[in-house]
């Protein structure tokens, strides 16, 4: 068994672990990235214009016999695999999987790139305001965010400028912009690139919404409109939502912020590696995790900081595995991809294949309306988007009338 040592050891090098990565080893600290995945470059998707293999058969995304995802209610139960564990189209074993190797998640995404309401960071005082105590469930566990809006905006716009959003801003420092989201929480400048292109079906709801007094908009997308460096701008290939990009102009932390770490020579990856168990010393402080190397061999990493960064499931189970859990919270309350969508079919030819699904505008109007019921339950609102494109045939034989030629 091989001992590694580090500064810092992060587990999962996706979204939010390749960020910390690239500020870490900016500010001189040694890194141990461990992933289960594979070290992709934008050549390995070079051909990824597969559909069955990629989107229904989600090939760059955990499987059954690798991730078996089970539940059981309590700890008397035997574990048994979710009835929905296999999704439908065969999704294996989700759905909406996180995406397998370095750039976890951000690999695979649609690309919104939404910052949150100011509203959201106090939504226990909204709903208190709104409706009462009476409103929240009992045993409700919500609380305001320790932070603000304003505090976190400046690194809103830092994410944005490193790894590449374009966009129309609607509200810079409190004036409204035309062309952009009138609803948006202000921000201090315009977005680093411009919107990219709608796609081909999007002026269709574009008109019914502008029709209806609603207000359309470019939505925010990390995909970058123009060249930037190594990577390229867009080409609306039309494989993009579930789909590694083979130019680089997803904003995947692969592409946009592991590089950066690299070149400090600071980073070392450990790819195809999966870690067992999170170890803690005597004194209940964690300096070491366990791991199991492709050829099967034992090891363990070492660091003054551990970081779990491993998608919400992972790092659950992760923690429950090594009997961390002192305030019983770890995987309640649990949700990582929520969200909620229709289906119509156009008399005309929309060409629904063409471009990524992020290239359809959206309405914000409703998003922070709430509408309550009479027994005293309440629903609040969301960011209404067109999803236009990036449907591929088998997908999108799905959305058919039955007895459709």
């Amino acid at each position: 068994m091989a001992t590694r040592q580090a500064n810092v050891v992060i587990v999962g090098l996706g979204a939010s672990g390749a960020i910390l990565a690239k500020e870490l080893t900016a500010a001189g600290l040694t890194v141990l990235a461990i992933e289960k995945g594979p070290d992709y470059a934008p050549e390995d998707f070079w051909l990824k214009f597969d559909e069955l293999r990629y989107s229904i058969r989600c090939g760059i995304s955990p499987t059954m016999d690798l991730d078996p995802i089970t539940w059981r209610p309590d700890t008397e139960t035997e574990a048994t695999l979710l009835p929905w564990a296999v999704g439908p189209g065969a999704g294996n074993p989700l759905f909406l999987p996180p995406s397998l190797g370095v750039g976890g998640g951000s690999i695979h995404y649609a690309c919104w790139h939404w910052r949150q309401m100011e509203e959201d960071f106090r939504m226990r005082s909204v709903i208190l305001e709104h409706f009462g105590e009476k409103a929240l469930p009992e045993g409700s566990r919500i609380v305001d965010w320790p932070v603000t809006y304003a505090e976190l905006e400046p690194y809103y716009t830092k994410l944005e400028h490193e790894i590449g959003v374009s966009g129309k801003a609607g509200n810079i420092n409190g004036q409204l912009q035309p062309g952009g989201n009138p609803f948006e929480a202000p921000r201090s400048g315009e977005y680093p690139f411009p919107p990219i292109r709608p796609s081909a079906s999007n002026q269709p709801f574009v008109d019914a919404c502008n029709a209806l007094g609603y207000h359309p908009f470019p939505v925010p997308v990390s995909i970058i409109s123009e060249d930037s460096g190594e990577r390229k701008a867009c080409t609306y290939c039309g494989f993009c939502r579930d789909y590694g990009c083979h130019v680089g102009a997803k904003s995947s932390t692969q592409d946009a912020l592991v590089p950066l770490a690299r070149a400090t020579g600071n980073l070392e990856i450990l790819a195809n590696c999966r870690v067992q168990k999170v170890n803690v010393d005597a004194d209940g402080r964690t300096r070491s995790v366990s791991y199991v190397d492709a050829s099967g061999e034992q090891h363990v990493a070492e660091g003054d900081l551990v970081v779990l960064s491993a998608y919400a499931l992972e790092n659950a189970r992760l923690l429950l595995a090594s009997n961390i859990n002192a305030n019983g919270a770890v995987g309640k309350w649990y949700t990582i991809h929520n969200y909620h969508w229709f289906s119509g079919i156009m008399p005309e030819d929309t060409m629904i294949y063409a471009g990524p699904a992020a290239g359809g505008w959206g309405i914000d109007d409703f998003n922070t309306t709430f509408w309550q019921y009479s027994d005293g339950s309440f629903l609040m609102g969301t960011p209404i988007m067109f999803f236009a494109g990036d449907t591929q045939p088998i997908e999108g034989v799905k959305n058919m009338p039955p007895g459709t030629p």
